[in-house]
């Protein structure tokens, strides 16, 4: 694997753990697919509302840590337990971020 392709990869579940802590940090741990790509702009990831879609989906396909469902034209993530316990380091996910120490 390229330097070029491990930083892709790197990039990618930097973006879902991302999406992850700001679902978890959610009353609810409900967030639409826009204020998600205003979080994800907060940390220097300014993306697409179809590449954060489709990172939504993976989260809930791939790794089973959101449901997702679409009112109007907005998607709508929510957290799941497994999606919590991957943010609060109870399980790792593969191609998620593994989530620093607490502060």
């Amino acid at each position: 694997m390229s330097l070029a392709d491990e930083y892709k990869d790197w990039r990618l579940e930097n973006v879902r753990l991302i999406i992850l802590k700001a679902l978890a940090a959610e009353r609810g741990g409900v967030m639409n697919d826009y204020g998600l790509s205003k979080e994800l702009e907060a940390f220097g990831h300014r993306k697409t509302t179809d590449f954060v879609r489709n990172q939504l989906l993976w989260l809930e396909e791939e790794a089973g840590a959101v449901r997702t469902r679409v009112i109007g034209t907005a998607m709508m993530a929510e957290l799941t337990k497994t999606g919590r316990d991957h943010v609060e380091r109870r399980h790792q996910l593969i191609g998620v971020q593994a989530p620093g120490d607490p502060d």
